[in-house]
């Protein structure tokens, strides 16, 4: 959806722009104070805004895949690895110590 919307930002932006040097005629604008800014300009942050949040969209699953491959390497690590028993910690009774 970002990428739709930032491509139609950005011909919508660069039409804006190009349609007064091309008919000669002052197209659409936004006043700001004595001068008037041309809404082309705003089209083309609003595609850079849309960039940016796909940008950031894609960088947030690249994280969290790269996350859930660390969590699952541990896990395999962990499960893997033979821990000693210690038998002063064993309280199952299968074979429980002599009282000294």
């Amino acid at each position: 959806m970002n990428i739709f919307l930032g491509l139609t930002w950005i011909l919508l932006g660069s039409g804006l722009l190009l349609y007064e040097p091309i008919t000669g005629n002052p197209g659409p604008g936004i006043k700001l104070g004595d001068s008037t800014l041309n809404a082309g300009w705003l089209a083309l942050l609003l595609a850079g805004w849309n960039g940016a949040r796909l940008w950031s969209s894609f960088s947030f699953q690249k994280n969290d895949q790269m996350r859930r491959y660390a969590l699952m390497q541990r896990s395999r690590t962990r499960q893997s690895e033979e821990r000693p028993i210690h038998e002063e910690f064993r309280f199952d009774d299968t074979n429980p110590p002599q009282p000294k």
